[in-house]
């Protein structure tokens, strides 16, 4: 069973294959001729905290190649009535075939993973936002039609920060961190940045880490 709770759950061969699949994809709706890859399936998608661009675009996504997508939010499942989270996952596994959970707390993911027999699919957490930092390398790849770039990161260590970190160091992209002071990369992303062997340095000085960048990416 293969889920993606974060981007650490990809190699770079993964993430090669998904670029080139999303980029032939992207380019097949240009030309008007969607193949219908996930016809007949269904995506759940678990909302714990408001969304656009993820719910938009997934669904989107789903209808575009031929699938459903059902929305919910968790408080309108049996959890908030005392079923297990072990046993709604069991349930959801039986009707759909993958499931999307945006949730508060990353170990929410965790235990659903523990649980399901279909993949589940991190659609943000507290901790990373693995579907965003794979849309940013494919904006990325298609602007410079490589990886053998500088990008700077201005604003929050956050979640996204994470993700666009690590994705960074597992694709060879050289990366500058400018956050506020108190607001760094967690202590297990900057460790494995930094064992990566990309090059990769941090600062508190946003015009420091942006002076030789080709990417600048900006969240709060």
């Amino acid at each position: 069973m293969t889920h993606l709770l974060d981007i650490d759950d990809l190699t770079k061969m993964d993430i090669d294959s998904i670029l080139k699949l999303a980029t032939e994809l992207k380019q097949s709706h240009i030309d008007g001729n969607v193949p219908s890859l996930l016809h007949g399936k269904t995506l759940s998608m678990l909302f714990e905290k408001p969304s656009t661009r993820t719910r938009v675009s997934f669904e989107v996504g789903m209808n575009m190649l031929g699938g459903d997508a059902i929305t919910f939010d968790l408080s309108q499942l049996q959890l908030s009535r005392g079923e297990t989270l072990s046993d709604t996952t069991k349930s959801l596994s039986l009707y759909v075939d993958a499931i999307l959970a945006r949730v508060t707390d990353h170990s929410l993911l965790e235990q659903l993973s523990l649980t399901s027999t279909i993949p589940i699919i991190n659609g943000l957490s507290d901790k990373s936002h693995p579907c965003q930092a794979l849309a940013d390398l494919l904006t990325i790849h298609e602007n410079f039609g490589n990886f053998d770039v500088q990008a700077a990161w201005v604003g929050d260590g956050n979640n996204v920060a994470n993700s666009f970190a690590r994705a960074c160091s597992i694709m060879g992209i050289d990366l500058v961190m400018a956050t506020p002071k108190g607001y760094e990369l967690s202590p297990e992303t900057l460790s494995k940045i930094e064992s990566s062997g990309i090059s990769f340095s941090a600062t508190n000085d946003p015009s420091k880490a942006v002076s030789e960048a080709d990417v600048v990416y900006t969240d709060t």
